[in-house]
């Protein structure tokens, strides 16, 4: 009779990367004028290309501001 083993190998980890491909030509730094507004938005890659960090920046002709972050992964 023969003798039969398996082994086990751990898999990679899933990467994100691959669903958030299709988003890479966000990556960059954005500015839109609308009015007397102005919105500037910077999106990089973080985590090894696991995850888009975007961060805004709104300024209104009042010189308000307003900014935020949002991460997608």
């Amino acid at each position: 009779m023969a003798d039969l083993s398996t082994h086990e190998t751990e898999a990679p980890p899933p990467s994100a990367y691959s669903q958030l491909q299709a988003l890479e030509w966000l990556v960059g730094t954005w500015e839109d004028k609308a009015g007397d507004q102005t919105v500037e938005t910077k999106i990089n890659w973080v985590g090894d290309k696991n995850f888009l960090a975007r961060t805004f920046k709104v300024k209104g002709s009042d010189q308000t501001e307003t900014d935020g972050c949002e991460i997608i992964g």
